[in-house]
């Protein structure tokens, strides 16, 4: 009864704060020294002694630490650095979803030089019950202080249908084992890479950054965040970068360094089912092995405003030692121009445009003796897509009808086709070929 009355007063006192002019600030958890929101249960009191509500202070920042060393886990570590801190990642995240909730960005800190051999994860309860699901969070930062994520057969950061924003800043990232990588975001995830990010390996068939179903990776470009001036790449695995399932990547406006030529099975980025990656204004250094790209089923790839160039693929700016491949309607913004490998079609013949659909325009000097058969000219695709068939659609009905032979890529040799006409006494010179293809 006595709980009820006081619980009653402080709510009579702030209807007599409204009444008189003055500012009644709501009801609010009670905010910590910290900084922190803690989360009150039912049965705690909203009333301190003399009857008040408690009202929140102004937040501001909101800091948690982990300390493989020097850190103890437990379920209220976290708040502070050395014995305070938490021990291991999945204590802290454990411990900032379950305890606490903020109107500011908090910031997980790691010990510059330590290696963290469990993985930050951040998952929905829905699907997973692995790790906490973190209502009332919409953003999370995790600064490692030049420190190491290293997992084994796990993730080192992952967001598993888990509407959660997260930074990361001065950490490198890396995994082993038969399953894992760097980053993992599906779902409603977002991650942010900031300054100071380094990608090593990820387990045998998985890519280092990897976005599914919706969820996106951004890089902060230098303009909005001056310190990211470089993303880092050392690892190997089955891509740099797979956007999967309508999820997104965009790398911005830093410098990619690939450094000790990191090898990968499938292309440096690769887009399936209807994902999408884009390199904007973020030019590529250094060498990696393996094929430059890689589009299929409705994934599309685009290097608008990139520069440079690499030999294997020169007109889409992504490094590799063959150029990359369009497979069941997958798209490469910049996939390159065919080109004539042998054979003639006159002084001066050229194409334009690029696969999917180019043109081949005759040059000068070629026969035209009714019913004498030119070629081949042999054409050599830009790509290592594998068309399974082309069409050829002459400009001017006066020319011979033109006919090809397809040819597979073979190794690390692009495809082909050798292209045919019979003469009918008009000269082809200046005349156009239209050439579309469709690829397996």
């Amino acid at each position: 009864m006595m709980g009820l009355l006081r619980h009653l007063a402080g709510f009579v006192l702030a209807a007599a704060l409204v009444a008189s002019g003055a500012q009644a600030e709501p009801l609010r958890p009670l905010v910590t020294s910290s900084g922190l929101t803690q989360r009150i249960s039912s049965a705690d009191t909203l009333v301190d002694g003399s009857g008040r509500p408690y009202v929140a202070k102004a937040l501001t920042a909101v800091n948690l630490y982990v300390d493989a060393v020097a850190g103890v886990d437990s379920n209220t570590c976290g708040t502070g650095t050395g014995a305070l801190a938490c021990k291991t990642i999945p204590q802290v995240t454990r411990n900032l979803c379950v305890n606490y909730s903020h109107s500011v960005l908090p910031t997980i800190h790691g010990v510059a030089g330590q290696t963290y051999t469990e993985g930050l994860s951040f998952t929905g309860g829905l699907l997973s019950t692995a790790t906490p699901f973190c209502s009332g969070i919409a953003n999370i930062s995790f600064d490692g202080h030049g420190s190491t994520i290293s997992t084994t057969n796990d993730w080192a950061v992952k967001v598993y249908y888990a509407p959660i924003a997260v930074e990361l800043h001065n950490v490198t990232l890396q995994a082993s084992g038969t399953v894992g990588a760097p980053i993992l975001v599906r779902g409603t995830g977002f991650i942010g890479i900031k300054e100071g990010v380094t990608l090593g390996s990820a387990a045998p068939g998985f890519p280092l950054v990897w976005a599914y179903g919706g969820a996106q990776v951004v890089t902060c470009p230098v303009s909005l965040c001056p310190a990211n001036t470089t993303l880092t790449i050392t690892g190997s695995g089955l891509a740099a970068f797979l956007a999967q399932n309508g999820g997104g990547i965009q790398v911005e406006g830093l410098n990619v360094v690939n450094v000790g030529t990191p090898a990968f099975t499938l292309g440096y980025a690769a887009a399936a089912q209807n994902g999408t990656i884009d390199f904007v204004a973020a030019p590529i250094s250094g060498a990696t092995t393996g094929p430059t790209f890689n589009a299929v089923r409705n994934g599309v790839i685009n290097t608008l405003g990139q520069t440079g160039g690499y030999s294997a693929c020169p007109n889409n700016y992504l490094p590799g030692t063959t150029c990359g491949r369009m497979e069941s309607g997958g798209m490469m913004a910049y996939p390159g121009t065919p080109t004539i490998a042998s054979g003639s079609c006159g002084t001066g013949c050229f194409i334009q445009n690029s696969e999917h659909g180019f043109t081949i325009v005759y040059g000068t000097g070629l026969g035209s003796t009714s019913g004498t058969t030119y070629g081949p000219v042999r054409i050599r695709f830009a790509t290592q897509t594998d068309y399974r068939a082309c069409s050829l659609q002459p400009s001017d009905p006066a020319i011979g009808t033109p006919w090809m032979l397809l040819g597979a890529p073979a190794g690390s040799v692009n495809g082909f086709f050798d292209i045919y006409w019979k003469g009918n006494g008009s000269d082809p010179a200046n005349k156009a070929i239209y050439v579309s293809c469709r690829s397996n």
